[in-house]
């Protein structure tokens, strides 16, 4: 874990855009690290998009982005939306629906 004093530092040196990778599922734990960052990888979403797309049902994942919603406001639009990464097990691993992972993959655009 890097502290919050480097990024700000690292930001204003780099002059770029800063994209953190917060590997935790907890909204205002990684909502901590926007500032410092200007952004961070939405995991809060992520766990409840994977889940609803291998067939739990859309209204945990409604309820989560109006969480979410009220939690980040405006930020959010910034926050990255993904379905698979290294980190994690890939959607289609032990699951193999592929138009499961076409829809996952359209609303992560479109959110």
């Amino acid at each position: 874990c890097i502290r919050d004093r480097y990024w700000s530092r690292f930001k204003s040196c780099a002059e770029s855009f800063s994209l953190g990778e917060i590997l935790n599922g907890r909204p205002h734990y990684v909502r901590g690290y926007i500032g410092p960052l200007d952004s961070v990888l939405n995991y809060p979403i992520y766990w409840d998009l994977t889940r609803t797309f291998k067939g739990s049902s859309f209204q945990a994942l409604t309820n989560k982005i109006n969480e979410l919603e009220g939690i980040y406001g405006h930020e959010l639009n910034y926050m990255g939306v993904f379905v698979d990464n290294h980190d994690n097990a890939r959607f289609l691993h032990g699951y193999g629906n592929w138009d499961n992972l076409i829809g996952a993959l359209v609303l992560s655009l479109i959110h």
